[in-house]
């Protein structure tokens, strides 16, 4: 037998603060986000409700959409932020 009572305590904390995240970002009026690029193979994001409120966009837009923020940027600026 392997006692794993510390693991379910973690994964139970874990669980408890997604959901708080959760709440805190769907009650707030501003955009919320975590992004990891993976070397662009493949974008994950997760995003508050309000982004589409906020931006105008839905999150799968902004997520899955290349170079979405680049394409947004002034064309004059568009150099520096892809350096």
């Amino acid at each position: 037998m392997v006692d794993i009572t510390e693991r379910m305590e973690t994964e139970a904390r874990l669980r408890q603060a997604q959901e708080r995240l959760q709440a805190c970002g769907s009650h707030m009026p501003a955009v919320v986000y975590v992004e990891s690029d993976r070397q662009r193979a493949r974008r994950s994001c997760t995003s508050a409700p309000t982004v589409e409120q906020v931006f105008g966009y839905t999150a799968e837009e902004w997520t899955w959409t290349p170079d979405f923020w680049v394409d947004r940027v002034h064309p004059d600026d568009r150099e520096a932020i892809r350096a």
